[in-house]
């Protein structure tokens, strides 16, 4: 190990803005992610990206929809706050002319409830359909912990042969045909029984073995067999809601499959859950993400995807989260994952689940004002590191002083030898000056949770780049973006208009409502005769 004499307690710093400048932080391209000196940053490396803030740190207005607004990438996203970002983004949509898919069960938006097809993907052709089931049944059903793992594992066998089985005899499957499946199992076993003897003549002998030891185990141990079924029944039984029995349907009903996002030009796919009921839906928003993935994995030349998943930890065990992070800058997929604190990471994926997305991250942000439990903040300032720190010896000084007048003293009074004296005084000259050598971390916990809500911290390790304080400003306070946004639902009374602002300061703008010109009447947020909303002023033109 090398020990540097000018820096033995650590020699951390923050990046300078010509370091920042050289890693290519401020080339467009990629994901815009905050700003330094009123220019913008951008994350182009495909890795992923760890956010940290609370709730009033500015993370939809201050990052996300900035995202959304200052890049040409396509992003999947979950929108839980009463579709905020959906519905603020509508007007930059209609500008830009990119398709906005509003997959919104309860019709919160007021955009078009469009039906999707979450496993368009496990089909009969498929060469990949056994991993691709399996990996669908490792998203709803996720280990539950302690010492259910029997259960688990066999419920998610059962779950994966009664999906293959359907895909054998059907050709694909969908929510709705897996749900009443499950449904008769559990309350018509014979009828269920009649079925498997079809599937199982035209499906894989692995799915025929596993049809048969269910019925031995109905037969035999039916307090284990209910047991596991009602973890399976379980994972299905959001599909119970009228409204997601409406909007998750087969490729036959559907009115877009999840292929929409592979294609040539900027895409936004919103999943619009009520906050209140995510850890309801947990299990159908993480199979949406997982077969996004899924689908972009099969397609390596499609361009990249970016997913914007806030409130993760609410979404209980999602281990691709971990994946996403280690593995999906291969497969083009970019995770950006908000959390409020380095515990909920821990509960959900496990011990080593922090290790893994901050190993593999290419960014980890830590939002001002969002930090607020200290044990997030301790290990902060412990990833940030020591710096090396000069501070005045009083004690050291003063002896020297005091040491030098005694001999100045015995040179003038006593006749003391002058040139020992003026080598004696060399060296005290040095000791007045004396300064100590102390470690101090880069930033101390305390000012973690002080940061201003103004700023933020970025550890941008992808890039080989030391840490530095970056910008975060609100979109409706940017000039660049005045008329790409419609009012925030949640912020503002009056919906019908909106502040911009201008070279003159922020003014108010009218949102104009009008028929749908032609040119954008092809895009799905205007499908069923939904009007066009704009800014007065930012009207869309061909």
């Amino acid at each position: 190990m090398t020990i540097h004499n000018s820096h033995p307690y650590g020699d951390a710093r923050f990046a300078t803005l010509g370091e920042v400048r050289s890693a290519g932080l401020f080339k467009r391209r990629g994901v815009e992610f905050g700003l330094v000196r009123g220019r913008p940053l951008y994350h182009s490396n495909r890795a992923g990206v760890k956010i940290t803030g609370g709730a009033g740190s500015g993370k939809t207005s201050q990052l996300a929809i900035p995202m959304i607004l200052g890049s040409d990438a396509s992003f999947v996203l979950l929108d839980t706050k009463n579709a905020e970002i959906t519905r603020i983004i509508e007007a930059h949509c209609a500008l830009t002319r990119v398709p906005l898919y509003a997959v919104d069960p309860f019709g919160i938006s007021g955009l078009p409830r469009l039906r999707v097809s979450l496993l368009s993907h496990l089909t009969a052709r498929s060469a990949t359909l056994v991993p691709d089931s399996q990996r669908f049944w490792n998203a709803i059903r996720p280990d539950s912990g302690g010492d259910n793992v029997f259960f688990d594992q066999s419920g998610r066998r059962f779950g994966d042969a009664i999906t293959r089985g359907d895909v054998g005899l059907n050709g694909s499957t969908s929510f709705r045909s897996l749900f009443d499946l499950v449904s008769m199992l559990r309350g018509e076993f014979e009828a269920w029984s009649a079925w498997a003897d079809q599937a199982k003549d035209r499906s894989a002998p692995d799915v025929a073995s596993v049809f048969a030891e269910m019925k031995d185990m109905y037969a035999g141990s039916p307090k284990t067999f209910d047991s596991i079924l009602a973890g399976v029944a379980n994972a299905l039984a959001f599909m119970a809601t009228p409204a997601a029995q409406e909007t998750f349907v087969s490729d036959r009903g559907a009115d877009f499959t999840l292929d929409a996002m592979l294609g040539p030009g900027k895409v936004i796919v919103s999943l619009i859950i009520p906050e209140e009921l995510l850890e309801t839906l947990a299990p159908v928003v993480r199979q949406f993400f997982s077969s996004i993935r899924t689908i972009k994995q099969r397609r390596p030349d499609a361009a990249p995807i970016n997913f914007l998943i806030d409130e993760a930890a609410r979404l209980g065990r999602f281990g691709e989260l971990a994946e996403l992070f280690a593995i999906g800058r291969g497969q083009g997929v970019t995770p950006y994952v908000f959390y409020q604190a380095d515990a909920q990471i821990e509960r959900n994926l496990g011990p080593t689940g922090k290790g893994t997305i901050e190993a593999n991250a290419a960014l980890m942000i830590d939002l001002g004002g969002g930090i607020r439990d200290f044990e997030t903040a301790r290990n902060r300032s412990l990833s940030l590191g020591y710096q090396t720190i000069e501070i005045d010896d009083p004690l050291v000084q003063t002896r020297a002083q005091s040491a030098a007048s005694e001999m100045m003293r015995k040179v003038h009074l006593e006749g003391a030898d002058p040139i020992e004296a003026g080598l004696r005084l060399r060296q005290l000259d040095y000791e007045t000056a004396h300064k100590t050598k102390m470690r101090k971390a880069l930033m101390e916990p305390s000012q973690l949770l002080d940061l201003d809500r103004t700023k933020m911290l970025v550890q941008a390790r992808g890039y080989h780049l030391r840490p530095f304080i970056a910008d975060k400003t609100p979109y409706y306070l940017q000039r660049r973006f005045a008329g790409h946004y419609l009012p925030n639902p949640n912020e503002e009374r009056d919906l019908w208009s909106v502040g911009v602002r201008t070279l003159w300061g922020m003014r108010c703008r009218k949102i104009i409502e009008e028929s749908v010109p032609s040119f954008l009447a092809h895009l799905p947020q205007y499908s069923g005769g939904r009007p066009l909303r704009y800014v007065e002023g930012f009207k869309p033109t061909l």
